[in-house]
């Protein structure tokens, strides 16, 4: 389980940083994109725990 949360942490950062790279910098943006991509993530894995701690306002 340890092993798909820094799977999905890390696909996030990169994530984040390729729509940042591309402009895409809204916070709704990066919340629905976050999640799409934990939300597959936890498929392929069977399981991720998601936490989110801070603002989202820039």
């Amino acid at each position: 389980m340890q092993t798909a949360k820094l799977n999905a942490d890390v696909a996030i950062q990169g994530n984040a940083v390729r729509l940042d790279a591309a402009g895409l910098t809204t916070s709704a943006q990066r919340v629905a994109s976050a999640w799409s991509m934990v939300s597959a993530l936890a498929g392929i894995s069977g399981g991720v725990s998601w936490g989110y701690s801070g603002s989202l306002d820039q």
